[in-house]
């Protein structure tokens, strides 16, 4: 129910998505994706049914639990190629977390250790959310391909949505 121009981008990004990796031999990840809107628009469920689409694991995570770069390499050690990370609140997530979430999406690599050992990342997506965009930084935003603006729910949507909740 509603959002119609972001599920319209998404549909676009998704179809050119299937098409571009129909003669890939390697792996290629859907494009890092940010949804910016107020609470309560369907962000989490949006980024669910992407991650479904794509056949891929949906791992969701709240920013602000990634307190430092170790909690960062926990959450990308878990992933394998294609999974989609969903991370909600992207801009409450203290600021050693971001310096590590941004090589992560760079260079898909992972510098553990006194000794520097690298972990190659497999190609996975991003989905973060946010309610206040305006406090993330200019080379977060920039490592986006896509930016999906989430609007509030008209009076017809939310009397459609309160339907199928008593239905349920």
């Amino acid at each position: 129910v509603g959002q119609k121009r972001a599920v319209k981008q998404l549909q676009i990004a998704l179809d050119a998505y299937f098409n571009d990796r129909s003669g890939a031999t390697e792996e290629i990840a859907f494009p890092h994706t940010l949804m910016l809107g107020p609470p309560g628009v369907g962000k989490t469920l949006l980024a669910s049914i992407v991650a479904a689409e794509l056949g891929s694991q949906f791992h969701e995570e709240l920013a602000q639990n990634l307190l430092t770069p170790g909690h960062v390499h926990g959450v990308m050690m878990m992933l394998e190629p294609g999974s989609v990370l969903f991370l909600d609140e992207i801009h409450s997530a203290p600021p050693a977390a971001f310096v590590t979430l941004l090589k992560c999406l760079e260079e898909r690599r992972l510098f553990l250790g006194g000794d520097r050992k690298v972990v190659e990342l497999p190609p996975f997506t991003l989905i973060a959310a946010t309610t206040d965009a305006w406090a993330l930084s200019g080379p977060l935003i920039q490592r986006f391909k896509l930016i999906l603006q989430m609007e509030h729910y008209t009076a017809d949507e939310l009397a459609t949505l309160i339907r199928q909740r008593a239905k349920r």
